[in-house]
């Protein structure tokens, strides 16, 4: 959902010269009323949740790739 709202933001920004400054607003504040509906519909990360995800992605490397692992996601004939 987030990833939606930004690529909104984004567009809208793309969008700026063939926008009147009033429709500009009225997207702004429909993209800052989704914004707010996420924050209030989705759990609050804590400290102890957030520390835990740094560590993973950080020393345990999650999200990441070995060359290897790499190498075997690509087609043949593409190596890293």
């Amino acid at each position: 959902m987030l990833w939606d709202i930004r690529e909104s933001y984004v567009s809208l920004l793309v969008d700026f010269e063939v926008l009147e400054d009033n429709e500009i607003q009225k997207r702004r504040d429909i993209l800052c009323e989704k914004v707010s509906e996420v924050n209030n519909n989705y759990p609050a990360t804590d400290v102890k949740s957030y520390k835990a995800a740094q560590r993973a992605l950080k020393d345990e490397e999650e999200q990441t790739f070995k060359d290897n692992e790499v190498d075997s996601i690509l087609p043949n004939g593409i190596d890293k």
